[in-house]
């Protein structure tokens, strides 16, 4: 199975999600193959949708698309209707989503990341193996009211399989 993974960001934020799946997953050999594509920022997410469909196309055997995306402050109501246009593209297009409130940072870490400082934190997370120190809550929240929670588990549960969790 390929899971096609639309990221804000594809530097950082495909960074904390893989290193999120092979932590949680027992992904045997090539079984799945995750690939990455950058939104180019979250606005961009109908524009992405013939990289996806080329990448379906390309690889011989079952695909899933999840975007992973940052919520961003919803007491701006520009940010609260690009949520819901992005959610309601999602179900319209077969497209899972994980959402990050606010951040994916302040899931993963438990903290805002200035934008200059997102990779050096992102490759101390990895090598410091900090993803043990993630509370499952966070990656397992079903509504997205509470800061540094996620669906991610929720989500790659239902593709991946609970039972290959760790």
């Amino acid at each position: 199975m390929q899971i096609i993974i639309g990221v804000e960001h594809k530097d950082t934020d495909f960074m904390y999600i893989k290193e999120a799946i092979n932590y949680f997953y027992c992904i045997y050999g090539n079984d799945i193959k995750l690939t990455s594509i950058s939104l180019e920022g979250k606005g961009n997410f109908q524009n992405k949708l013939k990289t996806i469909n080329n990448h379906i196309h390309k690889y011989e055997g079952d695909s899933v698309v999840v975007f992973c995306l940052d919520l961003d402050s919803q007491l701006d109501s520009t940010n609260k209707e690009l949520n819901k246009n992005i959610n309601d593209f999602c179900r319209r297009n077969n497209i899972r989503l994980v959402w990050f409130n606010e951040e994916i940072e302040e899931v993963f870490l438990g903290y805002k990341v200035e934008k200059r400082k997102k990779t050096n934190q992102a490759i101390h997370f990895i090598r410091s193996n900090k993803i043990k120190k993630v509370p499952i809550g966070n990656l397992s929240n079903e509504y997205f009211n509470k800061i540094s929670t996620s669906n991610f588990l929720n989500v790659f549960d239902q593709i991946i399989g609970e039972f290959r969790r760790k």
